[in-house]
């Protein structure tokens, strides 16, 4: 069977969040970010944008998401329209004893306190859903809803 559109579009956002786990650099962490809630939002949109719209805004309803893909949305938005997923590295502490070489993991967060936008509504879900929360989480759940969605186990 043939790739669809949709699983394009979600192995696109599972590429871009397996990359946050990668690095440390800042800007290769905001694109990512900013790359995988472009891909979610547009299946977001995209099956929401569908003749059979109904059923998928309640299955998010249902399936406790639609604040997390409308924060997502917000996300997505903030990047194309004013400044790219803003985004707080933080390191992940140590534990002793260590061995040296050792290296302090990056754990990348959304940040506390979402920029004013005329997306206000988008904002309100951002700081429910996302606001100080992992990166990497979010998207991963925000992804993996859609593909059970997709496969009509959501």
């Amino acid at each position: 069977m043939a790739a669809s559109a949709i699983d394009y579009a979600l192995d696109g956002a599972r590429r871009a969040i397996a990359r946050l786990g990668g690095t440390s650099d800042p800007r290769v962490i905001a694109h990512a970010a900013a790359e995988a809630a472009f891909w979610i939002a547009a299946v977001d949109e995209g099956l929401g944008g569908k003749a059979e719209c109904g059923a998928y805004i309640e299955a998010r309803r249902q399936g406790a998401v639609d604040d997390l893909m409308t924060g997502i949305r917000f996300v997505r938005n903030a990047s194309v329209h004013s400044e790219l997923a803003r985004v707080a590295i933080s390191g992940g502490g140590l534990t002793v004893p260590f061995t040296v070489p050792f290296s302090i993991p990056v754990i990348p967060r959304w940040i506390d306190e979402a920029p004013p936008s005329g997306y206000d509504s988008q904002r309100r879900s951002y700081m429910r859903e996302l606001a100080g929360k992992d990166v990497v989480p979010t998207l991963e759940r925000a992804a993996d809803w859609l593909a059970q969605y997709q496969s009509g186990d959501g």
